[in-house]
């Protein structure tokens, strides 16, 4: 582990640790705890497709869960598209061959992590937001230590697309958006649906 970056907020530390996954990624982690208070557990927080641990509410619910007693840990999944700036996709040839089967590997290395930060008889829950409900229930479900799971605006299923797309997606071995906030076309690999699938 490398630890990056320390920071104080209202009583909240923050630490940025830099782990290694098994393919020599990145894989970055905000820890937030507030060591004047007795920790109540620990929590992994999760971002969906076209998010990282720095966009919109995640720094705000690390910092509200530290500040409630929790341990709070928000990753960045390795192949989410973030590179060295925390803020920017400029790794979308990472991005394009993410799958679920890489996220679950990551999670469970970032719990692994997070159990031995602490006491380590303490709870662990799991949050996903978006997509990551899908990584975080098969998670949980291959896990029965994990006591406690949520899901935020969670997908309904983890192949959400339409017959047309998966169409021109086999064909053109990707599919292309449009990312909103920053007007970058980001594609996606057709292994995503073959992993899905499998």
């Amino acid at each position: 582990q490398d630890l990056m970056q320390r920071g104080r907020t209202m009583g909240v530390e923050l630490k940025t640790v830099g782990l290694r996954n098994s393919d020599d990624l990145p894989l970055r982690v905000d820890l937030r705890h507030d060591p004047d208070q007795t920790c109540r557990g620990k929590i992994v927080v999760c971002h969906g497709f076209k998010g990282f641990r720095r966009w919109g509410f995640f720094p705000w619910l690390g910092e509200r869960l530290a500040a409630a007693g929790w341990m709070s840990a928000v990753l960045d999944f390795s192949m989410n598209g973030i590179g060295e700036d925390p803020l920017e996709f400029d790794r979308l040839d990472l991005f394009a061959r993410n799958t679920y089967s890489r996220e679950l590997l990551d999670l469970e290395q970032v719990v692994d992590f997070v159990r031995k930060q602490g006491p380590a008889q303490l709870p662990l829950g799991l949050v996903g937001h978006s997509r990551a409900s899908v990584d975080v229930v098969v998670r949980a479900a291959e896990d029965p230590s994990i006591p406690a799971v949520v899901t935020w605006n969670g997908v309904g299923s983890p192949l959400r697309f339409t017959a047309r797309q998966l169409e021109e997606w086999a064909q053109q071995g990707r599919l292309e958006f449009t990312n909103a906030r920053t007007g970058q076309k980001m594609a996606m690999d057709f292994g995503f649906v073959t992993d899905v699938r499998r």
